[in-house]
């Protein structure tokens, strides 16, 4: 029999993976998922996926439902940088809730970030296999359009978020593709087009969305938080299909 392999797969949403973060915080501690074959991520679950990695579970939450909740991080007085994503950057992921970039540099899981080339508009994923800056990753694939108004160099080559070329069907497929057998969705946008389960694949959706792209009220951003969790936590399609899985 074929070994298994399990991917995680986040969709990217602004404020609105508060929800992704608190899905994957229910997989680790609920599910005890810690350690997937493959997690695949982009712009605002980016961070998120690599603090799962890193067992950094109070940081996600304190991420989601604290930190971004300032005008130093979203504010429309500044109209042509609403988003500071070098805010989130230098400050929030390098100083009040630091990744461990040691541990993830140790993980055997391989993660998957998509970025987008601001030129031909095409996706590329960067893994753990490419030894790129992990923070500058993150600031690329966080580089939302007309809210942040910047480009991000890697290797010379100008990037933004990833999710402007890569929907979450396409890194659904890109699962697929580098041989997950068994995924796991984690939707935070309330579409419809993937609304089902088989025997190899399970989604998580929000279905209220309490937060929006641009939310800074923390009990919005707490309820997505909350929602993601019970939603991973209380999904008996879920827990069957680890059982089955394990």
């Amino acid at each position: 029999m074929p070994k298994k392999k399990i991917a995680v797969v986040c969709s990217g949403g602004g404020m609105r993976s508060a929800y992704t973060g608190g899905a994957l915080v229910a997989l680790a501690i609920k599910h005890k998922l810690i350690a997937p074959d493959i997690i695949i991520a982009a712009s605002g679950s980016a961070a998120f996926a690599l603090y799962y990695l890193t067992g950094q579970y109070k940081s996600i939450e304190r991420i989601a439902t604290e930190l971004l909740s300032t005008p130093k991080f979203i504010s429309f007085l500044r109209p042509f940088r609403i988003m500071d994503i070098d805010y989130l950057i230098d400050v929030v992921f390098k100083i009040q809730e630091p990744l461990n970039t040691k541990e993830l540099r140790e993980q055997s899981a391989k993660y998957y970030i998509a970025i987008t080339n601001a030129k031909t508009r095409t996706t590329s994923y960067v893994s753990n296999d490419d030894n790129a800056d992990i923070f500058e990753l993150l600031r690329a694939t966080k580089a939302i359009p007309i809210f942040f108004n910047k480009e991000v160099y890697l290797s010379g080559i100008s990037y933004i978020d990833g999710t402007v070329s890569a929907s979450f069907e396409n890194t659904v497929e890109k699962a697929k593709e580098l041989g997950a057998t068994h995924i796991i969705g984690i939707d935070c946008l309330a579409r419809n087009e993937m609304d089902h389960h088989s025997d190899n694949f399970v989604l998580i959706a929000n279905r209220r969305q309490p937060a929006h792209l641009l939310t800074r009220d923390s009990r919005k951003l707490r309820a997505a938080f909350d929602l993601g969790f019970s939603d991973a936590a209380q999904n008996p399609v879920l827990s069957k299909f680890l059982v089955d899985v394990y």
